[in-house]
């Protein structure tokens, strides 16, 4: 699936849902109106009635689908098309001649298909619906006056709902369209931000693993003085193949105090560990930390046997109140300043600050000259509220305010259709007015009124004032426009406000909700009640319903639309974030895999064939234990300055080494390219005349602050001729200072 397919199953399959649950829901209600009507309007034979039976059940079965767990297919609608084709004719055919039945009410069966059809159907969208129309309401029929029948309205009034659902359809969807790009492209920038810090926590983490499970192999193998047990060094050279070869070992990642005790028992006779491993509680960890605890408490008892000069240190771990687990490595030794530690200290810069802080936990080393060392080690499950639903926007609009078109494109597809289907019937039933003037001054009234809500239902916002002042002009508007009808008119399209006041009613309950909704529905109703007892007495009382239903029907969806579409916000919102994460995961996973890969393949290169023999259980021999002491200063090149040394420059580094001399490079990762020119530079003029020299040390420091980019070259030994040295210093622009009998120092500035 693409990026913006991804982003297409929040948006636009949202909204498609959104879709069939409105449909379904008007399917239900028209299928309803029918029958109910059917009930009280007279002229429906056994025929009719089973031709209408038998397009109404598969209507409401496709309905509660629609509603429940997907919106139609397009094989549905042509059935659907095909059904009402050949039934709509035959209902009102086999219905009794000129009854009201076959006037008012058949068309209400072929409503919900159009509407299915201008909504979804995406081929003959205005062929079909203009056919179905045709038949269902027996516009084919007509012939003399228009006032001698009711299919003109009936057309008017199908056609113009099915265009107003066809268009919003439409318009929503080409916003939903854009606003897929811009979540894929979103989703896109924040998966290359996460990708870019994984890549950077990866290469943390390959570090903290070559030190920590392949340098402390190299060491024990080249220790003349063997401490560590033959078989346990023999584990540990295994546990250092998987490491290398980027597999996780195979402990229950959950049993962190049997971790923590096979660390203490490899440690060998040179320290005894007490451990207090208090861990009675669950903690909800991923396994990615309680790895990391796991190995940063090896490599602090390993740096305690190391360095503070005594035989015993203590381990404590115990639940945390946040959920996590905390863990304390504490020693009596020798003690040293935290904030003075030495570039080549990896082990504490990076197998436990570093490896603690990138697995989300936090460490801390507490420690003075001659007052002893505690390392207290934290880490803590994810914060409750971080996940998808957490992301889902507090304001419950705000899917609909992504989505919803201008004012101008609101108003023109949502509501100028129901307009002018009120201006037809407006015109068409204009021998039914008495007082004309009053009837096109409400339809003028509501039109501004209308016109001005579009804003309100674009930004799905309304003030309380202004709620109000819609609710006073729509009340008399309504009275208005029901009083201008002519009394003993006997035909309900005279009664065309009903339908346009509940546009307003809709509105104001979807934006405003229930309170101020339904005080709209209940004045209109009043209004419209007010007006059918003082001029509609010749109204047929099967009509009735369907003029007194209108506001009622109004406060109906603007409730079914707020819920739909609170309920859609938030569902949209939680999809996004999720699909966000999918991405970022992948991303994250690729940058992982990637940086590994490239990490550890140069440990396994320099150093797999040696912990390859040791754990097939070959014991060291001279050879090896040198091969070990090489490959791991290698290995601490890589660690100190990665991607420094070119392969010239690292023979000759290895040359030294073969020859007793001490060479440290240690060069920060985000160094200066000139600067690093000059350092290589330097550093092979260093290496050119080793006679006398015991150490070579390079350090090249990255800007920080007003402090720029540095370098400092320190030779140490009585060197017989600084010369080929000197010169280099000179060309680079470097500062030499000479130290004697003790060596030369060169330092550059960028």
């Amino acid at each position: 699936m693409s990026d913006t397919a991804g982003a297409g199953a929040v948006h636009s399959t949202t909204l498609e849902r959104a879709y069939g649950r409105i449909v379904g829901v008007a399917v239900m209600f028209y299928v309803a109106q029918f029958w109910f009507s059917a009930i009280t309007v007279a002229g429906q034979s056994a025929g009719s009635a089973a031709a209408n039976l038998a397009l109404s059940l598969p209507l409401l079965c496709l309905a509660a689908a629609w509603v429940s767990r997907r919106p139609p297919v397009q094989r549905e609608l042509d059935w659907l098309a095909v059904a009402a084709a050949v039934l709509l004719p035959l209902s009102r055919l086999l219905a009794t001649p000129d009854s009201p039945f076959a006037d008012n009410v058949a068309y209400l069966l072929a409503a919900p298909v159009v509407d299915a059809w201008a909504v979804f159907s995406r081929r003959f969208v205005l062929v079909v619906p203009v056919a179905l129309t045709v038949l269902a309401t027996g516009a084919w029929q007509l012939a003399g006056d228009l006032r001698s029948g009711l299919p003109a309205e009936q057309s008017v009034a199908t056609l113009a709902i099915a265009a107003f659902a066809g268009l919003a359809a439409r318009m929503v969807r080409e916003v939903a369209g854009k606003a897929d790009e811009e979540a894929a492209s979103m989703a896109g920038q924040i998966a290359a931000h996460d990708a870019a810090t994984a890549a950077e926590h990866a290469a943390q983490r390959a570090k903290s693993t070559v030190h920590d499970d392949v340098l402390s192999v190299l060491r024990a193998i080249a220790s003349q003085d063997q401490r560590v047990g033959w078989n346990v060094l023999i584990g540990k050279a295994r546990q250092a193949r998987h490491a290398l070869a980027g597999q996780l070992p195979a402990d229950d990642a959950g049993d962190l105090p049997g971790l923590l005790l096979r660390e203490v028992s490899q440690l060998g006779p040179e320290l005894t560990v007490h451990a207090e491993l208090s861990l009675d509680q669950d903690f909800q960890l991923p396994a990615s930390q309680v790895d990391s605890i796991r190995s940063a408490v090896a490599e602090a008892l390993r740096n305690t046997a190391r360095h503070a000069g005594v035989t015993q240190a203590r381990v404590s771990a115990w639940a945390n109140e946040k959920g996590g687990i905390t863990v304390t490595i504490s020693d009596a030794g020798k003690g040293f300043d935290p904030d003075r530690l030495p570039p080549e200290s990896l082990g504490v810069r990076e197998s436990i600050l570093a490896r603690l802080r990138n697995a989300g936990g936090s460490a801390e080393i507490i420690s003075a000259p001659g007052r002893g060392t505690t390392v207290a080690l934290s880490a803590y499950p994810a914060e409750a509220g971080q996940g998808p639903a957490a992301a889902v926007g507090r304001d419950q609009f705000d899917w609909v305010r992504l989505l919803a078109p201008s004012p101008r494109r609101v108003f023109l597809g949502f509501m100028a259709p129901p307009l002018l289907a009120s201006l037809a019937w407006l015109c068409l039933r204009w021998h039914d007015l008495r007082w004309p003037v009053l009837a096109v001054a409400a339809f003028g009234c509501l039109l501004v009124v209308t016109a001005a809500s579009a804003a309100n239902v674009s930004r799905a916002e309304m003030t309380w004032p202004g709620a109000v002042a819609r609710i006073v002009a729509l009340t008399a508007c309504t009275a208005a426009g029901s009083l201008a009808v002519a009394p003993g008119t006997t035909d309900a399209f005279a009664y065309w406000i009903s339908g346009e006041s509940a546009i307003l009613v809709t509105v104001i309950y979807f934006v405003r909700g229930p309170v101020l909704g339904l005080t709209a529905a209940v004045l209109d109703l009043g209004a419209l009640l007010a007006g059918l007892s003082m001029t509609g007495s010749a109204i047929p009382p099967g009509a009735r319903p369907s003029i007194e239903a209108s506001p009622l029907l109004g406060a109906g969806l603007g409730l079914g639309f707020r819920l739909a579409f609170i309920g859609l916000s938030r569902y949209a919102a939680g999809q996004l974030e999720e699909y966000r994460e999918r991405r970022r995961a992948l991303a994250r996973a690729e940058a992982v895999s990637r940086v590994d890969r490239a990490a550890l393949a140069t440990a396994r290169r320099i150093a797999g064939p040696i912990i390859d023999l040791v754990a097939l259980g070959q014991k060291p021999s001279a050879a090896l234990r040198t091969a070990a002491r090489l490959a791991g200063e290698s290995l601490r090149d890589e660690l100190l300055a990665p991607d420094f040394l070119s392969a010239e420059l690292a023979e000759r580094v290895r040359a030294a080494r073969t020859t007793g001399v001490s060479v440290t490079v240690d060069v920060a990762r985000e160094y200066a390219s000139p600067l690093a020119r000059e350092a290589k530079k330097l550093l092979a003029a260093a290496l050119a005349n080793l006679k006398g020299v015991t150490e070579v040390r390079l350090q090249l420091h990255a800007a920080a602050g007003v402090h720029p980019a540095a370098l400092m070259l320190h030779v140490r030994g009585a060197i017989a001729d600084h010369t080929p040295l000197r010169e280099c210093a000179r060309e680079c622009g470097a500062l030499v200072s000479d130290l004697n009998d003790q060596g030369l120092l060169v330092w550059l500035r960028a």
